[in-house]
């Protein structure tokens, strides 16, 4: 029988079973879901992908990421006129590595694209400054 990485009976997590609910927390806050169970068996399933996830190598800041692209994401967030429903679940944002990579790629699209703004605003600014010289 596979463990459902929480806390052990002596109540001292191990390294995993901090990452795994910080991810959860994380996962939760991003998802708007803040009553959607981190802990026990309500929970295992989640637990497992995200173990699953990081048995393969992803990082739990890149699975950060993940929760971050998925907020994004209209069709996952449920806003999009097409989207009948949310499918914002660890369930289906971590399904596989085509999943994390797709939204994690997004978010990193959506850094660059405010760093680009950042820059020009600040490019902006600094002709400003000069011309008043």
């Amino acid at each position: 029988k596979e463990p459902i990485l929480t806390s052990p009976p002596d109540g001292k997590p191990d390294s995993a079973v901090i990452v795994i609910t910080k991810a959860l927390m994380h996962w939760r806050s991003r998802a708007g879901m803040p009553r959607a169970a981190i802990e026990g068996p309500a929970a295992k399933d989640r637990r497992r992908r995200i173990a699953a996830r990081l048995k393969e190598g992803w990082t739990f800041a890149r699975l950060c990421l993940v929760s971050d692209g998925m907020a994004l994401d209209a069709w996952l967030m449920g806003t999009d006129p097409k989207s009948s429903k949310p499918f914002k679940g660890i369930e289906t944002i971590l399904r596989d590595a085509a999943q994390v990579e797709k939204l994690a790629a997004l978010w990193d699209q959506a850094v660059e694209e405010g760093r680009a703004v950042i820059e020009a605003l600040m490019a902006a600014q600094q002709q400003r400054v000069e011309s008043r010289r």
